[in-house]
């Protein structure tokens, strides 16, 4: 029951409170920009499905429930992509629907089932030590590797990038405005649900991860010849690397001080 709690918190937050975060801050920066407006609604409106796994893990939050998190946010942020762009773009672009299925199946169901399947297969196969140091090593190398594709993604686009350098400078500012913003809703959350800290720190992540290297994928199927929308959402996946480390540190001292505050009070408490 509290886990249910939980995950009807995070849906709300990922599906109604940061995406009209997002839209006003794109809003804000970019109305007269339509095209990369576009791109940051989209970058801001889409939960990450993969990377803020390992950085919930790396900040001692609950990976299980945040596990539950992922075919619940994909599923949603997929549906609801054709009328999010409907809503918050005033039909600047249009979505081609029968994409949407045809991306799932490519980028989602087929990875989801041959990682399920190496997964049980690797369990059956290996010993239990040898398994479990095998995830560590997967889990430690994970930001590397995205760190890689970000990378690799924005070299791609660079052109487009720096013959637009003026605008995107907006871009950035408006990205870490909306890190900023829901860091400061994660902290709000805990103190009004009541949130422990393993809780806290997967809400965190939820919040603050975007799905952009899906997103892109499933943007540029439905919207070709966009570079300009392509690459608002290559900036937003370029910063938000560097930024998930920094509530990732937060979190950790945060935990550390509330540890050490209890322990006063339990020794408090005993005199």
């Amino acid at each position: 029951m509290k886990n249910l709690r939980f995950l009807i918190i995070a849906l709300f937050a990922n599906f109604v409170v940061v995406p009209l975060v997002g839209y006003g801050i794109a809003s804000l920066f970019l109305s007269k920009h339509p095209l990369l407006m576009v791109g940051l609604v989209i970058y801001f409106m889409s939960p990450c499905t993969d990377w803020f796994l390992s950085f919930t893990r790396l900040s001692g939050g609950n990976v299980a429930l945040g596990t539950a998190l992922i075919p619940i946010n994909m599923t949603v942020q997929l549906l609801l992509y054709p009328f999010f762009l409907q809503w918050f773009t005033q039909n600047t672009v249009q979505v081609e629907a029968g994409t949407i299925g045809a991306t799932l199946l490519q980028w989602f169901l087929l990875p989801l089932v041959i990682a399920i399947a190496a997964h049980q297969l690797l369990r059956l196969l290996a010993k239990p030590t040898v398994f479990e140091r095998g995830l560590d090593i997967v889990d430690q190398a994970t930001p590397w590797i995205t760190a890689l594709l970000v990378l690799q993604i924005f070299a791609g686009n660079i052109s487009t990038i720096l013959e637009h350098h003026t605008l995107f400078v907006w871009v950035l500012i408006a990205v870490f405005t909306f890190f900023l913003l829901t860091f400061l809703l994660g902290e709000g959350l805990r103190k009004t649900c009541r949130l422990n800290y393993p809780e806290h720190a997967l809400f965190t992540m939820t919040t603050a991860a975007r799905n952009a290297p899906l997103m892109l994928a499933v943007t540029m199927a439905a919207l070709p010849e966009q570079p300009l929308i392509y690459a608002a959402l290559i900036i937003g996946m370029l910063v938000e690397f560097p930024h998930l480390t920094a509530p990732r540190r937060i979190l950790l001292v945060s935990r550390e001080y509330r540890a050490d505050y209890q322990n006063a009070e339990k020794k408090a408490e005993a005199m």
